[in-house]
């Protein structure tokens, strides 16, 4: 009983106004010292309150539909109720749970940002008193009036009039069920540039209207019928404001609640670097300037030692783009993924596949992005297993939104950029995943820090945004992951002497339809994520003698931008070489890439991989191991025999193929196949830019195999060099 009347002092009052404006501002800033004032939210979108007897029930019906059906049957809180939930708070157990809708309401207004020890008795004591003292058709009015909508908008009447330009009592069946459908959803979609989640989320609230008995069969199939339109509003470029500022807004408005957020008075300081910013913003306009018409881009930049965003730009042609709120489809993205899960289970990078392009190690495979084998490690390890990994990693939020079965292959899983940016954060430091207060309850917590904190207009501290690391993958398994990005060859023009082998990791992922592409490259100290989508390649505009040549898919787009990216902050964020991690003993160990095992002579590519000592392997390749040929003649018109026994060393021979005209890439491909390995010089710049110019020994030679052929790649422009292979100027195979 004293927990119970020590709860009940602690109670807020709870007669507050609804407001339809803020009585101060919210005034956000940068990163910096001094810090920049990037916006002062001082008006948002707002109507004055729908007094109880004009709210439409067509949306207290939608409501009631949606978040509790029995909401106008339950009865008032009753003292019996809240004493069982106190049994099951201190003994354990279910107890009777209080309206979604008085629990919704009372976060909104009451307990965002709030903490307690004993928060689920907390909340049940402050239902317990408004549901004592308000009648339900107050609260659900109360409700709608202070639920956030999105784009700026706070109560159901400044929800109408921005995305319809109606008055509510105006508004179809299907509108307001779209209204509902946003302000009720965990992950609320971005109905301008994720229209079809918007449908679905509408659709859901019409479907259990119908389930509830608020609409018949003939008037389900008209509002599903309806067309999705919304009423259009001004656009607006990308701005070192409008994307950042919005979207804290939005993180602030699920940490305090649309009520707290609407009243203002807060000074935030976040964690945007303006002249990072500044230079996103213009990277995004130098990558898509010759991209077709309606092409959106977007770039988010993480310092990896502090998991802080410091950039956060999108920009489009042609149309205003909200893709930082709106899920795309993952793709290879997913890839280190599958490699975190077969490692942390045991499975060794040096561990040999059968696939379709032959027989090659997990490292082999990966390196060269072979998809068969990929899918053959995630059958290995099994879906849950890749799964499971995906939520340590902070996936589980896309994970619950999509609600999709994947089986073997996560390539339909769709996700936001910022999630891809916690992923990747993970990944780039060694497996650990940041863990932040302000992060969604359906990421499990895991998100890149935003906020640094929160002020009140007094200067007392309301909040800080710290976040914490959580070990999500072993040590040596981060490292085995970003070693195989860094290996794999990519041909960013980044200049070598700024970006040394073995400085920038990498992974690009494109559509299936080719539409949109995701490029992600990291160094030591500084993670980029870059989506160019609204790809038309029938729309491609030609190269011009002022802009030079223009990008031919949206994925030389995306790592165009990265490219340009990662130069423009490399004096900011000096790039590293990675290091393998202390607590293990790493050698660096040449094995065939086919068995994984130390090479014989006959092996005919092999490769070097950075291994801990554990996994040095300790037996000759079986596979190329070479026996004597014996040859048996028989003299003409006599019975002798004469046996020859010849080293088939002797026979070992090839004719060297011709590479002239081929990019590093595509020569290290041919050359392996019958044995012999590539050097590449970078020569004075040419017509033809990062292809091979010329070659020695020349085409139709005979060597041995094993044997090294060197090439003239022509340079590209005076500012870049050719990069392969992890960040290489040379590309070596066997």
């Amino acid at each position: 009983m004293g927990l119970y009347v020590g709860i009940l002092n602690d109670l807020p009052k709870l007669d507050i106004p609804i407001n339809s404006g803020r009585s101060a501002p919210i005034r956000i800033y940068d990163s910096g010292h001094p810090a920049t004032l990037l916006a002062e939210l001082a008006g948002p979108i707002t109507a004055d309150p729908v007094p109880a007897q004009d709210m439409p029930e067509v949306l207290r019906q939608a409501l009631i539909a949606a978040e509790d059906e029995a909401f106008p049957l339950r009865g008032t809180m009753s003292i019996g109720s809240l004493a069982r939930i106190l049994r099951a708070e201190i003994w354990g157990g279910a107890a009777q749970t209080v309206s979604p809708i008085t629990l919704g309401f009372i976060h909104e207004n009451y307990v965002a940002g709030r903490t307690h020890p004993r928060p689920r008795l907390y909340e049940a004591a402050l239902a317990y008193r408004l549901e004592q003292s308000w009648s339900k058709e107050r609260i659900l009015t109360s409700y709608l009036n202070t639920l956030y909508f999105g784009e700026g908008c706070y109560g159901v009447a400044a929800a109408a009039q921005r995305y319809f330009g109606l008055r509510p009592a105006a508004l179809s069946t299907a509108q307001a069920a779209m209204l509902i459908g946003l302000a009720v959803s965990t992950d609320a979609p971005a109905p301008r540039t994720n229209p079809d989640a918007a449908v679905a989320a509408r659709n859901h609230v019409l479907n259990r209207m119908f389930q509830e008995g608020y609409l018949d069969g003939k008037a389900l199939q008209e509002a599903l019928a309806e067309p999705f339109e919304l009423n259009p509003v001004p656009t607006t470029p990308a701005s070192r404001s409008t994307t950042w500022t919005d979207f804290i807004e939005d993180q602030l408005v699920r940490r305090y609640g649309a009520a707290r957020i609407l009243r203002g008075g807060l000074t935030v300081s976040t964690t945007l670097d303006l002249s990072m910013q500044e230079t996103a913003e213009a990277t995004l306009l130098q990558a898509l300037k010759d991209a077709p018409q309606g092409s959106q881009g977007l770039i988010v930049a993480v310092d990896l030692p502090s998991g802080a965003v410091v950039a956060m730009a999108q920009t489009s042609k042609g149309q205003a783009a909200e893709a930082l709120s709106t899920p795309r489809e993952a793709g290879r993205l997913l890839r280190p993924v599958i490699l975190a899960a077969a490692f942390e289970r045991g499975i060794s990078p040096l561990t040999a596949y059968t696939t379709d392009a032959g027989q090659m190690i997990l490292y082999q495979g990966a390196t060269t992005a072979d998809a068969d084998t990929y899918d053959r490690v995630a059958r290995q390890v099994g879906r849950e297993a890749v799964l499971d990994t995906a939520r340590l990693l902070g996936l589980g939020a896309a994970l619950q939104a999509d609600g999709s079965d994947y089986g073997d292959d996560l390539a339909s899983l769709r996700v936001t950029p910022l999630q891809v940016a916690t992923l990747f954060t993970a990944l780039a430091t060694e497996g650990r995943a940041p863990v932040s207060g302000f992060a969604t309850a359906t990421s499990g917590g895991i998100a890149v820090r935003t906020i640094l904190q929160v002020e009140s207009s007094d200067g007392s501290l309301v909040d800080h945004g710290d976040i914490a690391w959580r070990d999500a993958l072993s040590t040596d398994t981060g490292f085995l992951i970003t070693s195989i990005l860094a290996s794999t060859p990519h041909e960013l023009p980044l200049p070598a002497d700024v970006f040394p082998p073995g400085t920038v990791a990498t992974l690009t992922a494109p559509s299936r339809t080719g539409s949109e592409a995701w490029f992600v490259g990291y160094s030591s100290g500084l993670l980029t994520v870059v989506w160019v989508g609204g790809w038309n390649d029938d729309d491609v505009p030609t190269a011009s003698a002022a802009t030079g040549a223009a990008p031919s898919t949206a994925g030389a787009a995306a790592g165009s931008a990265c490219a340009i990216f990662m130069e423009r902050t490399a004096a900011t964020v000096v790039p590293q070489e990675f290091k393998p991690p202390a607590t293990t003993d790493w050698e660096q160990v040449t094995v065939c890439a086919a068995s994984g095992s130390t090479p014989s002579y006959g092996c005919p590519v092999t490769i070097q991989v950075l291994v801990p000592m554990s996994l040095v392997p300790t037996e000759t390749c079986s596979l190329h191991t070479r026996a004597a040929r014996v040859t048996t003649t028989t003299i003409p018109d006599t019975t002798t025999t004469h046996t020859t026994t010849t080293d088939t060393e002797q026979e070992d021979v090839v004719n060297v193929p011709s590479v002239v005209g081929l990019t590093p890439g595509e020569a290290e491909v041919r050359l392996a196949a019958v044995g012999l390995r590539l050097v590449c010089t970078v020569g004075a710049p040419g017509s033809r830019p990062g292809l091979i110019a010329s070659q020695n020994p020349s085409p139709g030679a005979t060597v041995r195999r094993g044997q090294t052929i060197s090439a003239i790649v022509e340079a590209l422009p005076p500012t870049s060099t050719l990069t392969t292979s992890g960040g290489a100027a040379t590309t070596t195979s066997r």
